[in-house]
């Protein structure tokens, strides 16, 4: 399974496999890059035991409205996460009025345009497609309106957070 994740706002993508308590993991970010096999019991509601190598290693895991918290070794990290295939109306601010920026959810290189200036979109309409990390995503519309501007062209390097479109 793939997941973008943010860490206390830095993006990055984890890759997963659980059978059972055993997940291999690799997780990428610009940064940095982990991987290996863990053990994950949850012990009591909200706090696992984790096995990880020759680790052994708490973690507390709580959720909020937006967002969860995990604190290992007394340090809490803020953790989101999302299924890049996966198009959310709550997630991509569907509902408010005024322009809506589509943005950048971690560096990656512009493919393809699917719309462009002055074409009408509907909510879940695939509208561009980033390639980040060798994977291609598809960004989806985050509701209805009109292309108001195109920032990018195919083959544009983006950051995260850089605006790509806006839509109004």
């Amino acid at each position: 399974m793939k997941r973008i994740i943010n860490i206390n706002g830095a993006a990055g993508e984890l890759d997963f496999v659980r059978e059972g308590t055993q997940s291999t993991f690799c997780y990428q970010s610009e940064e940095s890059r982990i991987e290996g096999t863990a053990s994950v019991i949850e012990v009591e509601p909200g706090v696992y035991s984790v096995l990880w190598g020759d680790r052994s290693i708490e973690a507390i895991v709580q959720n909020n409205r937006k967002c969860t918290s995990v604190t290992i070794a007394g340090q809490t990290f803020e953790v989101t996460s999302t299924d890049p295939r996966e198009f959310s109306p709550s997630a991509s601010g569907a509902g408010h009025t005024g322009p809506a920026q589509l943005v950048a959810m971690m560096p990656g290189k512009v493919i393809r345009l699917l719309v462009a200036a002055g074409d009408e979109v509907k909510p879940g309409q695939g509208i561009i497609v980033i390639e980040a990390m060798k994977m291609q995503n598809e960004m989806k519309a985050p509701r209805d309106g009109k292309v108001l501007t195109v920032n990018v062209q195919p083959g544009d390097a983006v950051a995260s957070g850089d605006v790509l479109m806006v839509i109004g």
